[in-house]
């Protein structure tokens, strides 16, 4: 048996992680008040109104009532979109025929009237994969809502899903865990914007919790988060680029049960 002592961690690399751990927790901290707090103290403001003594229009109830709305549903979908990040799936995965799948979140998408729709969906040939319905869904609303958001005066939306074969290459850039291996089989789904872009300096960030390019008030930065928490959960990929001539496309890989 050897007496060698165990082998140390770089300070230096220890200290590079305390200060990464530390700032995550920072943005995630900041992210809760502003998601959180900021419609709390609207709530607070509303409900100091409707208890003064000055008397109130029916017009300015109306008012007040519609900020109470607005603020309550916004803290809903922040606690909802936290606990999609940060929550295993709670039901059981099926098999499922992916193109109806897409068909029905595709029906069920709310286009903006600035945008066109281009959508690339095979009727028939699309593999069956093994998955959770309800989250995959949620998952690509995000995906599909983060695309729209991208682009608020004109644009495209691209929704395309084609089978493909994983190459030795795709699978070693891979940083999360994927039942995904060379040579296999998978479903790609690309949902693409023609917005304006990630800046490159915050392409590593995108994925954090409450990290969003949008402007204050504008996003919740927890959408890209709980996609990527839903697909790594069906040992899936999900990757994010900017495109080359403009926009982002956002690819998920799914595998294919029925294998060639």
């Amino acid at each position: 048996m050897s007496d060698a002592a165990p082998e140390q961690g770089n300070p230096r690399d220890d200290s590079l992680r305390e200060l990464a751990v530390a700032d995550t927790l920072t943005r995630i901290s900041k992210g809760i008040a502003h998601e959180i707090c900021n419609p709390l103290s609207q709530i607070t403001l509303a409900a100091d109104l409707l208890g003064g003594q000055r008397p109130l229009t029916d017009e300015r109830r109306s008012q007040i009532a519609k900020v109470l709305h607005q603020a309550s549903q916004r803290i809903d979908r922040a606690v909802t979109q936290l606990q999609q990040a940060c929550s295993p799936l709670q039901e059981a995965m099926e098999v499922l025929d992916s193109g109806p799948l897409l068909q029905g979140t595709l029906s069920a998408l709310k286009l903006p009237a600035h945008l066109s729709l281009e959508a690339e969906i095979p009727t028939q040939g699309l593999p069956r994969i093994k998955a959770n319905a309800k989250y995959l869904g949620i998952a690509l609303r995000h995906l599909l809502d983060n695309a729209i958001e991208a682009m608020p005066k004109a644009g495209r939306l691209t929704l395309r899903a084609s089978t493909r074969q994983i190459g030795q290459s795709q699978r070693g850039s891979w940083q999360q865990s994927t039942s995904l291996n060379a040579g296999d089989l998978a479903l790609c789904i690309e949902i693409c914007d023609s917005g304006p872009g990630i800046p490159t300096q915050q392409l590593h960030l995108i994925f954090e919790p409450f990290f969003s390019t949008k402007p204050a008030g504008q996003g919740s930065g927890l959408g890209l988060a709980a996609a990527r928490k839903i697909i790594s959960l069906h040992e899936g990929q999900l990757d994010i680029a900017n495109l080359p001539q403009g926009g982002v496309c956002a690819t998920i890989l799914l595998k294919a049960l029925n294998q060639a």
